[in-house]
């Protein structure tokens, strides 16, 4: 966002291609054949399956899919992410709108707003790492997810530019907690057999819904305006997270 704001979209796209190159050099380090389990060494015991079958991708993913299904406290993990990302995520895409078509502000506010979220969570790391380390899972699950609601209501009824940058570092900081505690959920209750798989549907949950999520947020923004919809998704994130407070489903996540 500042890089936007002050040297433009070009460079901060550089630089953000930039940042994978760690990435890539770890990628290039790592030794392919070590990542293959000699043959009859499957997940097979932990969802049930028979151990001595050749192992395979399709035969994999079934039985993570099993296994998620079986586990109450994961699936409800799995499925708040999805909710999560699906309602309040593309809001960080549609902030040029907000920037252009509500606020009017410049291209250097607008690489402003791209930062809030960022700067938001930042804040609340320290409380996310030490108070909310002694609160109940359950308990912060539910107020992470009605204050993602919250924080998204508040920035699409903000009247001015300043309580709508406000707004939307309370969502970066709603999204920190909630995104590290259903991580830590996931992370004490997945049996260390089946974890990276398990693992890898949290994160279609968190990543593959966005597509959809995203280019259904921008239809809706062009039929109905960016308020009204980005305020829609905040109460649909209000509600769900009352929902799974009152139905007694965020308590499966104190398990493990």
């Amino acid at each position: 966002g500042v890089l936007i704001g002050t040297v433009g979209p070009g460079w901060a796209l550089f630089v953000a291609a930039a940042c994978y190159g760690p990435v890539l050099t770890a990628l290039l380090l790592i030794r392919a054949g070590e990542l293959f389990r000699p043959e009859g060494v499957t997940g097979g015991l932990v969802g049930g399956g028979s151990a001595g079958h050749a192992p395979s991708i399709l035969g994999d993913y079934r039985e993570s899919i099993r296994y998620v299904l079986a586990s109450p406290g994961i699936r409800v993990a799995i499925g708040t992410t999805a909710l999560v990302s699906t309602m309040g995520q593309p809001v960080v895409q549609q902030i040029v709108v907000f920037a252009e078509e509500v606020f009017e502000v410049s291209p250097f506010w607008f690489g402003m707003m791209g930062s809030a979220q960022g700067l938001g969570a930042l804040l609340v790391a320290p409380l996310v790492i030490g108070e909310m380390g002694r609160m109940r899972r359950s308990r912060i699950q539910l107020l992470a997810t009605c204050g993602y609601g919250i924080a998204l209501v508040l920035f699409a009824a903000a009247p001015v530019f300043w309580m709508g940058f406000m707004g939307l570092g309370l969502i970066g900081c709603m999204h920190l907690a909630s995104a590290s505690n259903l991580n830590s959920t996931v992370q004490l209750q997945v049996d260390d057999a089946i974890r990276g798989r398990v693992m890898a549907l949290y994160l279609m949950g968190v990543l593959g819904v966005s597509p959809f999520a995203n280019l259904a947020m921008g239809a809706a923004i062009a039929l109905f305006g960016p308020r009204p919809v980005v305020a829609f998704a905040g109460l649909v994130v209000l509600s769900g997270g009352v929902f799974l407070h009152m139905t007694g489903r965020f308590r499966l996540l104190d398990a493990g």
